[in-house]
Formats: structure tokens, sequence, C-alpha cells
């Protein structure tokens, strides 16, 4: 599969299982749990794991290529006027 086609959120499940920090505020395992519900962070924590999902499944393995050349780019002409 090229590498455009590949997301990171895809990667990132198949290597440490859901992105969310905990187990029951994962949306795609429909879970709920007494701990998260107790002490009322599952709706933060709900936010901040859909926004880490959604970033992760917006990029693909080629954006991160491509963003890692950028900065070595960026730091060799930053370095070249350094010296």
């Amino acid at each position: 599969m090229p590498p455009r086609q590949i997301r990171l959120g895809e990667v990132v499940r198949f290597l440490d299982g859901p992105i969310a920090p905990i187990r029951c505020v994962s949306r795609a395992l429909g879970e709920r749990c007494e701990i998260g519900e107790s002490l009322r962070l599952l709706p933060g924590l709900e936010a901040r794991s859909d926004a880490v999902a959604e970033i992760v499944d917006g990029t693909t393995i080629a954006d991160v290529v491509e963003d890692q050349e950028r900065r070595e780019a960026a730091n060799a002409k930053a370095l070249m006027y350094h010296i």
C-alpha cells in the first residue's frame, strides 16, 4: 500500500490499540466505565481523545515523511547561516 494511503491512526491502533487514554473513553470501542463517570472526566477525555484521533486519522505516512523532510531542509538552511 502506498504511503499516501496509510493513515497514521491505523498504524497507532495496530501497534498500541485504541487511541483513547482510557478504554472507557474510546468512542470506537463504545465502552463506559464507572471511573470515568464518577470522576466527571469523561467529557474532557472524550474531547481530547477525539481530537487526537482526528489528527492521526487525517495524517498519512507520506505526510509525516514530507514534514520531516521540510524540517531537515529548514535546519540545514539555518545551519548554513550560522557557519
